[in-house]
């Protein structure tokens, strides 16, 4: 009786071995049909595609600047005087030097006196900077454009003013040429305001 006993429970638990394994099995199959399979026994999802056309557009930062091309500059004299009253100096520079321009346009500096008041300057975009700068197309191209020009000038004023020599009036011109007029003598012509002279290099577009 005693070993039939011990068969018996063997017996049961073997067959309760059997269904347990019936059971996962069965469980396993529900999952495939099913598609919920465990997270930690399936594969790695693919990453995350990249939205179309992201890839290789580089950021905003990394894009080239466009730069403006010059060739050599030409050097040509320059110079204006202090004026009558309501009187102008007037420089058109694309109509100088050995390549002129087809078309010059209007001029694109001038100093003088509107009316009796002292002279001022204008240009079509113009900068005074002091010596020693500015002395490539770009940069003072960059000046021209930024920059300012003095007004109510007046002899007893010029240093204050920064119109000293070596000091240069840059200017972008409405042909896109860059001139860098270098001032080389101030003479106080009148007691109210001075002429000025000196060497000028113009920058023509590529």
């Amino acid at each position: 009786m005693h070993g039939k006993g011990k068969f018996t429970f063997v017996a049961v638990a073997v067959g309760f071995a059997g269904f347990i394994g019936f059971l996962a099995d069965s469980l396993s199959v529900l999952d495939w049909f099913t598609g919920s399979t465990d997270a930690a026994t399936t594969s790695p999802a693919a990453p995350p595609t990249e939205e179309p056309g992201m890839s290789a557009q580089p950021s905003a930062s990394a894009t080239p600047v466009a730069q403006f091309r010059f060739g050599e500059p030409e050097e040509v004299a320059w110079s204006v005087t202090d004026t009558a009253c309501g009187n102008v100096n007037e420089i058109n520079w694309d109509d100088l030097g050995s390549s002129p321009a087809a078309d010059p346009g209007e001029a694109d500096f001038s100093y003088g006196r509107s009316d009796c008041s002292n002279a001022s300057f204008h240009a079509t975009h113009g900068g005074l900077v002091p010596p020693g700068t500015a002395l490539d197309a770009m940069s003072c191209r960059s000046a021209a454009m930024a920059g300012t020009l003095p007004i109510w000038v007046d002899s007893d004023e010029v240093n204050e003013l920064g119109l000293v020599p070596g000091a240069a009036i840059c200017i972008v011109t409405d042909q896109k040429r860059v001139v860098r007029a270098e001032i080389e003598n101030v003479t106080p012509d009148s007691p109210r305001s001075p002429s000025l002279r000196g060497r000028a290099k113009i920058w023509i577009l590529e």
